[in-house]
């Protein structure tokens, strides 16, 4: 685990959670606001702001752009949001070795770091990401830290955050998003991995529509049967069936759930 950002909480430690033992350990003590400003707050082309940590990436916002990269055995981390006690900090990829415990910056791989949504192709061990208000995905190739595919026709044009999940099976990445009124749940088909275009476009279709309920800011899991979970973060679940589009509410019952059904409050689980 590693997050936080804006002005919320500036730590840039990493947690690790240890199935066998069920216990917690911290893998990097937090750093030190010591580093280089990061924010230019009169325009004059230096940055005056906003310090960085003395090593490592600052805390920011990870929404869906911190995955583990079996290809290179390591992590990424799209950040975006950086922290700032004074405002709100850029974005910046990194790098993370869980066995040095060490990072290091990636900074061609920026770009992409803007409320990044970040997926594996198991087929090919790549990096697929999608960046908030810029249309399309991109295939990057983690060995050489290049972008190998850009799908720049996305026919839903451009979004921010939210949950996505890819169907390595039947290679397909299904993604919610909040249109003006309705939230979607959109699935893409990925195009054949021997294909050697480096820009093609990538087919979609719309799973499911709801009225806006926030539902970008939900959970989602691909369960095994096929089917699609969502979960708000409070009592709220809605599994969905990608083929059909059919969508139901699971009854959780208790008081968690009959208070998310009136004043409750759901979380935000990106």
């Amino acid at each position: 685990l590693h997050g936080g950002g804006h002005a919320d909480y500036g730590g840039n430690e990493v947690y690790a959670f240890d199935f066998s033992s069920l216990s917690w350990k911290r893998e990097t003590d937090p750093q030190p606001l010591t580093g280089p400003m990061l924010s230019d707050t009169d325009g004059d082309g230096v940055a005056d702001a906003c310090p960085a940590p003395a090593a490592g990436p600052p805390a920011t916002h990870t929404y869906q752009g911190f995955v583990y990269v079996p290809k290179i055995d390591r992590y990424w981390l799209f950040g975006t949001v950086e922290y700032c006690a004074s405002g709100t900090g850029r974005q910046s990829a990194w790098e993370y070795d869980a066995h040095r415990r060490t990072w290091t910056p990636m900074p061609k791989l920026d770009r992409y770091a803007k409320f990044s949504r970040a997926v594996i192709d198991p087929a090919t061990g790549n990096v697929i990401v999608h960046v908030g208000r810029k249309n399309g995905w991109h295939e990057i190739d983690p060995s050489s830290r290049t972008a190998v595919r850009s799908f720049t026709r996305d026919p839903f044009r451009s979004y921010i955050d939210g949950p996505t999940v890819v169907d390595h099976l039947r290679r397909v990445v299904y993604a919610i998003f909040a249109a003006r009124s309705r939230d979607r749940l959109v699935a893409y088909q990925l195009p054949d991995p021997s294909s050697g275009a480096q820009t093609e476009g990538i087919s979609g279709r719309v799973v499911a529509e709801w009225e806006k309920q926030g539902k970008k800011a939900w959970g989602m899991a691909l369960h095994a049967s096929g089917l699609l979970v969502l979960w708000d973060g409070n009592a709220r679940i809605v599994t969905v069936n990608p083929q059909t589009g059919q969508a139901w509410e699971m009854q959780t019952g208790g008081e968690a759930y009959r208070a998310s059904r009136g004043e409750g409050k759901p979380g935000r689980v990106y």
